[in-house]
């Protein structure tokens, strides 16, 4: 068996293709990246011209509209790609393509979710806070009431992906 190179395992994480990638959905994910790369190449190009014209005249504007803006037009290119491919099914799932180990990975994954989150975001959070507000870190670390929240923000966050795997399987059930 082939061992999947770096960039395949980017694709694959990027555009959420499970099982193996082979060579239609690689050229339709390198396709719709294509597509992505030049709008946003575009844009920026655009929009770095006008925000070195207005400099001189707005810079506090320009400062805090500028990014705001990049921003948003980046995330509106994101939700362009990501609903090209899910309308090229290129994110289906092909259960009976995957290895054992990939179906071990589809297991729980609001759960994995969750606790990566709550486990990655709680300390970075409370590090952030205490510099900003020179407070004691482990003490921000361990409230109670911070706690919670990252446990609820958390476990909302693993209800919803757990929803969207569960919608994912049943529409790869009936299209079948």
């Amino acid at each position: 068996m082939k061992k999947e190179t770096f960039s395949d395992k980017m694709i694959k994480r990027f555009y959420g293709i499970t099982g193996p990638l082979d060579e239609q959905k690689r050229q339709q994910a390198e396709h719709l990246g294509n597509i992505g790369f030049i709008w946003l190449f575009l844009i920026l190009q655009v929009g770095n011209f006008l925000a070195f014209m207005l400099a001189d005249i707005y810079p506090g504007l320009d400062a805090r509209i500028y990014p705001i803006i990049i921003e948003l037009l980046t995330f509106i290119i994101a939700g362009i790609i990501y609903f090209r491919s899910e309308k090229e099914h290129l994110a289906d799932l092909d259960l009976e393509l995957m290895s054992e180990k990939e179906r071990r990975k589809l297991q729980y994954p609001g759960l994995k979710i969750a606790l990566f989150v709550g486990l990655t975001f709680h300390p970075i959070f409370s590090l952030i806070e205490a510099v900003t507000l020179k407070q004691d870190f482990f003490t921000l670390f361990l409230q109670a009431d911070r706690i919670l929240k990252t446990a609820l923000v958390a476990s909302i966050l693993g209800v919803f992906i757990s929803f969207y795997f569960k919608s994912r399987k049943h529409h790869t059930e009936q299209s079948e």
